[in-house]
């Protein structure tokens, strides 16, 4: 839960405009500059005795998720255009990029990623009303996002973002 992958849009327009970029995505850059961690979120998922995991998403889903999942295990993430902040949707667009894929590749987004049965997921949606459903754990290896392989492999903090700074206008 939170808003994956806007601190990468705002990162992005931080390198393009500078301080500018405050005023076109302020949303974005707020989220780069002053992140919110989900500390009461987290509290009363840890007191649900139906999440069996949970921790920060800080290098983006792409990279956190299999950290999460136990060995031998995968993903199926089921993510449409409406997870993504508009702000990093309107950026990632500008850029030709898929703002799903950004949403999933963004880091230091200060989200919670959490593992919850089925049977217990009500409970979690009416304790924890801002979480929401990612996809299923798979018995199989490997993450899918919807449908089709993930590619995309998160924040590296040894390397450069995948895919550089978005360039060009928001």
């Amino acid at each position: 839960m939170g808003p994956l992958g806007l601190a990468r849009a705002g990162l992005f327009a931080l390198e393009r405009d500078g301080t500018n970029a405050a005023a076109d995505v302020p949303a974005a850059v707020a989220a780069h500059l002053r992140p919110t961690p989900r500390l009461a979120a987290g509290t009363r998922l840890a007191d649900l005795p139906g999440v069996t995991a949970c921790m920060d998403v800080s290098d983006g889903l792409a990279r956190d998720l299999p950290r999460l999942l136990a060995p031998g295990t995968g993903a199926a993430l089921h993510l449409d255009r409406a997870r993504v902040h508009p702000e990093a949707a309107r950026l990632a667009e500008a850029q030709g990029r898929d703002p799903v894929l950004e949403l999933v590749a963004g880091g230091e987004d200060y989200a919670l990623l959490g593992a919850v049965g089925a049977n217990d997921w009500p409970a979690v949606a009416r304790e924890v009303p801002e979480a929401w459903p990612l996809g299923r754990v798979l018995d199989v290896p490997g993450i899918n996002l919807n449908g089709a392989p993930l590619a995309a492999r998160g924040f590296d903090h040894f390397g450069r973002a995948e895919g550089g700074p978005m360039t060009s206008g928001a």
